[in-house]
Order: structure tokens, then C-alpha cells, then sequence
């Protein structure tokens, strides 16, 4: 939230518009933290089983050890799912994964899209095309994403859409629509997925949201809503996961 905060001020000082804004302030969070949980697997794989026991009882919860850590490998020796990967901040951090050595399996709704994108990423990039907002096709990515692939050691729920309307001339329909990118998409995918990763005791869920969420501005009402109903899941989900393995990022 505070990374967002100075993004947000620095973009309006320099006359950025409010898409601008929002889209700049999102990517250049989630690339600080593709690299911080880098410097986290790195160091982490330094620890020693007992030493992380110990931080662990210290603390009072178990920390977030994803798999590819706690077996001491390089950062990323598992998968990264990124949804929305097919463009803006989904593209960049899939791209930025694969360049740490991650198998990335990108999930977007255009498959043509998706498909050139990874091949023009290269060895490690993997275009599964799904609408994250349905869950029925979720649920079945995630059977066939796990027998494939195996559970991935994050997530990064990135999909989303939304336009800066007031409430008299935003229709029904695309409040719904504004809704189920981020929001449903979001929990559709961590639903899927979060079972396979508490049984496992371990992985990172990240959030990708807009400033809007804590920073509202005028005629986005419905585009705000769904940004605070993601920071909600977020908080709660939170709360959930204390005392597991898997840590819900935003």
C-alpha cells in the first residue's frame, strides 16, 4: 500500500493521466516484488532446515516457504501461474519470472495472443488459455495445470479490466463485467488451486490490484468497487492461511 501511495503521487506530479497512473503504479509494484521474492529464494536457500524451524517458532506462524526453497533450490526451481498474462502487468511479470528461471504458465482469455507472447518469451513460457472468471474452466485448468505440471509455488491472480465511468452511465452488465476481472477471477483461481498448495505446506498467492483500491477517484465507482472487493479477498484470505505454509500477497 505504500509502494502505491508514492507510485500514485509521483505519476500525478509529472502529469500522467489516471490510466497511466493506475497501470504504471500496478506493473512497477508487482515487478518490485517478482525481484523481492527473488533476494527471498536466494536467501532462503542459504538456511538451514533447523534455522528456518526456528524463525518459524519465533514468529509464531510458519512462514511462507514455497517448495522450490524448502528443497533448497535456486529461485525459481518450480512454476509461477500468472493470470492475465497476455498483456500489461501479466505480460511484464511473466516475462520477468522466465528470466529467473521460472516455468511460467500463462493463463489469458485470447489464445492467439497468449500464444505468440510466449513464443516470444521462449523456453519456459506456457500458454494455457482459459477465461479465469469461469470457474468451471478453471476448475479444469487446474486438474490438468497439477497432473502436467505440478501445484505451482505462486500464483499472481493479474487479470483484470475495468473503465472509469460514473454510476449513471456505467450499465449493469459492466459493473458485472468490471467484477469478475479482478474479483472472480481472482478467487476462481485461488480456489482451484489453494488445496493442492495447503497440502503441501507452502506457496506465495500474489494479488495484483490498482491504486483505486485505497486511493479512489471520481467517476470510477464501479472500476473502484472491484479493486476493494480484490483487497478485500485479500485481507480475509490473510487471515485464513495464518499458521500455513501459503501467504496471500497484495
Amino acid at each position: 500500500s505504500n509502494l502505491a501511495h508514492r507510485l500514485l503521487q509521483r505519476y500525478t506530479r509529472v502529469g500522467a493521466t489516471e490510466t497511466e497512473v493506475s497501470l504504471r503504479a500496478s506493473q512497477e509494484a508487482t515487478l518490485a516484488l517478482v525481484d523481492t521474492l527473488g533476494h527471498l529464494y536466494r536467501a532462503g536457500s542459504m538456511f538451514s532446515q533447523g534455522a528456518r524451524a526456528s524463525y518459524r517458532g519465533q514468529i509464531g506462524r510458519q512462514a511462507a516457504i514455497p517448495h522450490a526453497m524448502a528443497t533448497n533450490a535456486s529461485f525459481m526451481a518450480g512454476d509461477v501461474l500468472v493470470t492475465g498474462a497476455s498483456s500489461g502487468v501479466g505480460a511484464a511479470a511473466a516475462r520477468r519470472f522466465v528470466r529467473r528461471g521460472a516455468k511460467v504458465i500463462m493463463v489469458a482469455r485470447s489464445a492467439d495472443k497468449l500464444s505468440e507472447l510466449a513464443a516470444d518469451i521462449g523456453f519456459g513460457a506456457i500458454p494455457a488459455p482459459c477465461d479465469a472468471a469461469d470457474p468451471d474452466a478453471v476448475a479444469k485448468l487446474a486438474a490438468e495445470g497439477i497432473a502436467e505440471h505440478g501445484v505451482p509455488d505462486v500464483i499472481v491472480n493479474s487479470a483484470g479490466a475495468g473503465s472509469w465511468k460514473a454510476v449513471p452511465e456505467t450499465t449493469p452488465q459492466e459493473a458485472v463485467s468490471m467484477m469478475q476481472a479482478p474479483y472472480f477471477a481472482a478467487f476462481n483461481v485461488t480456489q482451484a488451486f489453494l488445496p493442492a498448495m495447503l497440502e503441501r505446506d507452502s506457496g506465495i498467492i500474489i494479488h495484483v490490484n490498482s491504486p483505486a483500491c485505497i486511493a479512489a477517484w471520481p467517476k470510477s465507482a464501479g472500476y473502484t468497487a472491484a479493486r476493494a472487493a480484490l483487497l478485500g479477498f485479500h485481507r480475509a484470505l490473510a487471515q485464513d492461511l495464518a499458521g500455513t505454509g501459503v501467504e496471500s500477497c497484495h
